[in-house]
Parts: C-alpha cells; structure tokens; sequence
C-alpha cells in the first residue's frame, strides 16, 4: 500500500497547485482583501484543473489556451450573474462545447458557473482581473523551466515503457494484453518526448525511445520463431532471460537517474556454442548417410533466433549508453509559436523536420531498399504519437467538431447530454434557489461522462469522495475561523489533492471537497451547517446526472458494423502491402501499418464504449475483443515478416502468392484455404536445403544468396503458418457492401 502511495504521489505537482491556490489566500487573509484573494486562488485552482498529472503533462500552448479560456468565461459568468437564468441559457452551451473541443474541456463552463453564482452582495469588477492574474500565476508556477521536472516526467514514462518490453519478453507466448501494454507505454513515453519541446530531433532521449522499441519488436519476432521451434535449447531461454532482467535494471537506473555500466554477457557466447554445435553435428550426420532434413531447417530458424538475440542486446546496451547521459538538449517549455493550439505546425520555412507519428500505432524510419536506390535500412514499426501537423491543423478543432455533429457521433451525444443535464439542474436551482445553490449543478455538470458506465464510476467516487471530504469540511469549519489559519488548511489540503490526485478520483474527491468548499465562498463566514448543506446539494447533482446518464442516449451512433468492416479491409491491404514488399513491387507498407493500425483503434473505442452502456451486449462485445486481438496478430506477424528480412534482395519463392490468399480471406470471411500454398512452401523449403546441401558439398560453404532465401523461408515458416490459421470469421448479412 505505501509502495502504490509512494509511486502515485506527485510531490512536485501537489506543491506546485497548493502554492497557487494557498499563497494567494494568505495574501489576503493578511492584507484583509478575502475575497479578492479568494478570486486569485481560484482562478489558479480552476488553471490547475486542466492539467490533469501535474507539470509537463500538457503542451504549453494548452496551458496558455486555459488561461485565455478562463478569462473569457469569467468574463461571461460576471455577464450572466445579475439574473440565474440567464446563467441557465448560456452555461449549459458552453459544457456542450466543452465536451467537443478539449482544450476548452469542463474548465470552461466551471469558470462560467461559479463567476455566475458567487454569493449575492459582492462587487464583481474585479473578479475578472483576480481570476485571470490567479490563473497566469498557476500557468507561470507550471511552466517554471526547472531541469528536474523535464527529466522525472520522461524518465518515468521510458521506465515502464523499459518494464513492458522486458515482461513481453520473457513472456513465451507474448500475450495480448503483454502487446497492448507496451504499446501503451510507449506511446506514453513518446508523448512525454513532445512535451520536452525539443528543437531538433535525433537528440539522445529520442534515440534511448527508439533502441527500446527496436527491443519490443525484435521480441514480437523472436515469439512468433519459438513456435516454430520444436524443441529449443536452454541456452535461447537463458539469453532471453537474461536481457529481460538487464531493461529491467535499466528501467531502474532511468527511473532513480544511476549510472549503469555496460555489461558483457556469456549468455551469448553459450548461445553461440549450441548453434555451432547443431551445425556441427548437422554435418557430421550428412556425411554418415543419414537423413537430417528437419534439423537442418531447425538450424536456420536457431540461426535466425540467434541472430535476433545478438540485436536485442545491442539495442539494450545501446540503449544503457544513452540512458547514461540522457540529457534535455534545447528542451524547454517555450511559448507556443503560434496563437492557437490547433494550429500549431512547424512554421513553411523554418528549417524544422518533425517525424510522422501515430498514436498508439507504429512509425516505419526507413523504407525497404528498393533496387538501385542505394539504401539498405530497413522499415521499423515505432509505436509513438500523431504528428503534430495531422494532430492540429488551422482550424481542424472547429471542423472536427462540426464532423461529430453532422455524423451524431457518441462525442455529439455526450455533449448534447452534458448540455441537457447541465441546464436541468441550473433550472431547479435557479426555480428554488436554495443557498449554496451551485453545488447541485456543479455537481451534476462535473458527474456527468461520455458512457453510462463512465457516470456510474465517477458517481461512485464522488459520492464517498464527499462524504468523508464534506466531514474533513465540517470540521475545519468548526473548529478553525481565523481566516490566516484557513488559508493554511487550503494550502495543506490542495497540497494533498493535487500529491494524490493521479491515485484515483476516490481521494481526489476526498481533499479537494474541503479545498472548494473553502475556496469559492473564503470571504463569507462558514460554518459546519453550510459544509452539510454542500455536501447535500453535492449528492444531489450526482444523482442528476445518473438519471440522465441512464435515459439520455445512452447507445448509439457507435457505427460497430462499419468499423469491423474497415478492420477487415485495412489488415487485408497490410497483407497484400507485405506481399508487394516480398515482390519488390511499388507500396505503401507504411501507410498500410499506419491504417490498419488506427481502424483497430477505432473499432476498440466503440467497444469500449459499448462495454459501458447500461445493458452491454456481452456476446456482441467478446466478439469483438476477438476480432481485435485477431488484427493484432496479423500485425504482429506483418512486424515478424518485415523483421525477417534481409537487407539484401531474396527470392520470395511461394510466400506472396499465400499472402494474398490471407489477404483475401481476411476481407472477405472465413478461414483462408492455405493447404496448396502451405504445401507449395513446404516443397520450396526442401528443394532449397537439398540444393543448399549441394552447394555446401560443392565447397561453398559460406554466405551466398542461396544460403540466405533458405535462411528466409526456414524462419518465416511458423510466421506464415500462424498467419494462414487467422481469420475474423464469416461476414455478417449487413457486412455486405
């Protein structure tokens, strides 16, 4: 428990929100001016919501947009506060906004909400200026460029991207979830990278990211060659062993900033023993007349795992070298270049090259050579993040928003029921107007979520959330009325929100209940009675929200059947792009991965959020956790096939022609029908060895085109064979076109 608490806790990020929401209090708690003080503190509160794991977890255009968006809605709420309904009409629209376009989020109609309903009787002229000089201050307290809190980010996130790629590699079926999981990590850490701000590219931090991920797949490939292995030797496991617990150590010494020195392993060296071995006695059964056939191909595909062992440990040890001096070079948290976030590209002329980058998908450095084209390095999958030009493009925010609203997306239906369940409970307070009011439509605006089961979760969270944190309230009310001393138990209960916010909504609820509650009405006298009054109107807006998370839309515009059917046609093109690759033939391997990649994701957000209405059709969602998995296996096996490779021109022999074949079947339904083609690999295979052997006899023993196609076929023998075994199923009537 104190383990999960100690790696949860942001001491850097809870200091950071308790100054900016304290210090202010305490200015004016001892320059008399509490409610001023009180607009400072909130309008850093209400910046530092928007940052939601602390400093250097949002761009710096982002941090800014906040700010901008608090002092325009502050702004309104002042506007709108004469008359509660007014507030009615306007603040559910913003919340709607809001829900679509993130950089304005739930920062935005808050803002509204409580400039609108601040307690009757105070002069407002100068909430707009308090609020916007608190939120600049929390916006300069989170951009502070301090070298410390640039490396603890990043380090972190390389750490367990470090962590997932040894677990999948020791991992003898490299398990699906194992896969996600570093995908996810990955993506995390290269997200991480972007929000360093780096200059230029190909500096060390990046270079540390792209060994590891070069380890990750060179993992999947050595997983999909075990299973063609009937029977390998103890020194392959020993080897793997051993790496896995050398990126582990790694991880450690990234994460704690040590010094790891390079390490030479006999691992290899025993590996290298065995395969000379077999060779050997390989050898010595052809000249006694004996048939060895199998152990040959066995020999070849030992070859092949060896040789990703010897890659493996030279991407982790250079990955040792870098991570010893990892440093930010021209990293810093520099002003956006330009006004809006999303427009933020590298500017026509500026001499600045960002690389593509999907999210959570994979990035290829360099494609295959190509005859005559004078390059050799081969493509590599890079899970990392979208581009920023294919992320924020002028004026891309408002027209996705206006996609969501022309297709009834769940993004559409989320925001039309936030708007809704926003503008009911402002009704009844503005119709009742209870004191305290705006706690029920805080609540029931900040309850509400994308999906039933989202809702449900927060609701959970919120209501024990604030029924311990409405006690904390209570007491501090009663027991402390000096308003220095209240300020003080703000800035310890911020302290502790903010520290403790990543561990769960739970104990975010738990001390920012009594950090709100203090805050928004600071320069009104308090008492107990008021905290329970809070904590009722609290519990109100989440039962409000539950109502609508239940009968409004709940289901809908998830468009499954498209989707799976856009699955089916992007992993078929992977395939047949793959096929053309062993062709030499004109492709688009890298499209291909990049749109496979991000049909599936698509397909595993629908299914998400079907998981998540009040009624999940359990069978249809296994179905299509099936499916998925399904595609990720064909994109495993395409990163097996690519990484198999050589650098140099093969003979694909029979292998594209039973690639499309798959290909066909992928898209079309059903299993493929393989057995010719399998066959016709089969023969391939024995015709190469018989004529390898001929050629080894005729005394060419060493490295010749032939020795390699037959080091080719051999390894991507199982990975052809689990590939020919995939299948989504039979298409549905309505899949029909």
């Amino acid at each position: 428990m104190w383990g999960r608490l100690r790696r949860s806790a942001s001491a850097d990020y809870g200091l950071t929100g308790a100054v900016g929401v304290g210090l202010p209090l305490v200015v004016g708690a001892l320059t008399g001016d509490y409610a001023e003080g009180a607009w400072v503190g909130l309008g850093a509160y209400l910046l530092a919501l928007a940052v939601p794991k602390g400093p250097y977890t949002l761009p710096a255009r982002r941090v800014w947009a906040t700010f901008a968006v608090i002092v325009v809605c502050a702004a309104a709420g002042v506007a709108v506060s004469a008359h509660l309904w007014w507030a009615v009409l306007v603040v559910p629209w913003v919340a709607a906004v809001g829900a679509v376009v993130p950089w304005i989020g739930i920062t935005g109609p808050l803002t509204v909400l409580v400039a609108a309903t601040q307690p009757g009787g105070q002069d407002l002229s100068h909430l707009v200026p308090a609020v916007g000089l608190g939120a600049l201050w929390m916006a300069l307290l989170m951009l502070l460029p301090f070298r410390r809190r640039v490396q603890r980010q990043l380090r972190a996130t390389v750490a367990d991207a470090a962590r997932a790629t040894a677990a999948l590699l020791e991992e003898p079926g490299g398990g699906d979830d194992l896969r996600e999981r570093a995908a996810r990590e990955f993506a995390e850490a290269r997200a991480a990278l972007e929000l360093t701000r780096p200059t230029e590219r190909g500096l060390r931090r990046e270079r540390l990211i792209d060994a590891l991920v070069r380890v990750l797949h060179s993992a999947v490939t050595l997983h999909t060659l075990q299973k063609g292995m009937k029977d390998p030797p103890p020194e392959v496991h020993e080897a793997i062993v051993y790496q896995a617990a050398r990126l582990r150590v790694l991880a450690d010494a990234i994460e704690n900033s040590l010094h790891l020195p390079s390490a030479q392993t006999a691992t290899l060296t025993r590996l290298d023993e065995r395969v000379d071995g077999v060779r050997a006695r390989w050898r010595l059964e052809r000249r006694e007349g004996e048939e060895t056939g199998q152990e040959y191909l066995d020999l070849f595909v030992l070859e092949q795992a060896r040789r990703l062992l010897h890659r493996i440990g030279g991407s982790v040890e250079t990955a040792v070298r870098l991570a010893n001096g990892l440093t930010f070079e021209r990293a810093h948290p520099a002003l956006p270049t330009l006004p809006w976030p999303w427009a933020d590209r590298a500017q026509p002329g500026g001499g600045r090259s960002r690389r593509s980058r999907e999210l959570p998908g994979a990035r290829l450095r360099a494609d295959r050579a190509q005859p005559g084209d004078g390059r050799s390095q081969r493509s590599r999958e890079l899970p990392s993040v979208r581009s920023r030009a294919d992320r924020a493009q002028p004026g891309r925010g408002w027209r996705v928003a206006l996609a969501h609203v022309g297709e009834r997306s769940p993004t559409f239906r989320y925001a039309t029921r936030l708007c809704v369940t926003t503008g009911v409970a402002l009704a009844v307070v503005a119709a009742f107007e209870p004191e305290h009011g705006n706690w029920l439509a805080i609540s029931a605006m900040v309850t509400t979520r994308a999906t039933y089961g989202e809702t449900l979760e927060r609701a959970r969270a919120r209501i024990v959330g604030v029924l311990a944190g409405g006690v904390l309230a209570a007491l501090v009310l009663q027991l402390v009325h000096a308003k220095l001393l209240l300020a003080l138990v703000v800035f310890a209960f911020a302290l502790l929100a903010f520290a403790f916010r990543d561990l769960g909504h739970t104990t975010w609820v738990l001390f920012v209940t009594p950090t709100m509650m203090t805050l928004v009405d600071f320069a009104a006298p308090l008492g107990w009675e008021v905290a329970a009054l809070r904590v009722v109107l609290t519990i109100a807006g989440v039962l409000i929200a539950l109502v609508a998370g239940r009968l409004l839309w709940p289901r809908g515009g998830l468009r499954v059947e498209e989707r799976v059917r856009a699955v089916r046609r992007t992993h078929a093109e992977l395939v047949r792009a793959m096929s053309a690759v062993l062709d030499l033939e004109p492709n688009d391997y890298k499209g291909a991965y990049r749109r496979a990649r991000k049909a599936a994701d698509e397909l595993a957000r629908a299914r998400n959020r079907m998981a998540a209405e009040p009624a999940p059709d359990t069978e249809r969602i296994g179905e299509l956790k099936r499916i998925l998995q399904t595609a990720q296996r064909v994109r495993d096996h395409m990163v097996t096939l690519r990484g198999l490779l050589p650098e140099e021109t093969i003979d694909p022999g029979p292998v594209p022609g039973l690639l499309d074949t798959v290909a066909d079947a992928l898209e079309e339904g059903g299993a493929p029908d393989t057995g010719p083609q399998l066959g016709l690999l089969d023969a391939y295979l024995s015709d190469l060895a018989k004529a390898r052997r001929a050629e080894v006899v005729a005394g060419r023993k060493g490295d010749t085109p032939l020795r390699r196609d037959l080091l080719h076929a051999a390894a991507v023998r199982s990975a052809l064979r689990g590939l020919a075994s995939e299948s989504f199923g039979e298409r549905d009537a309505d899949e029909d076109e």
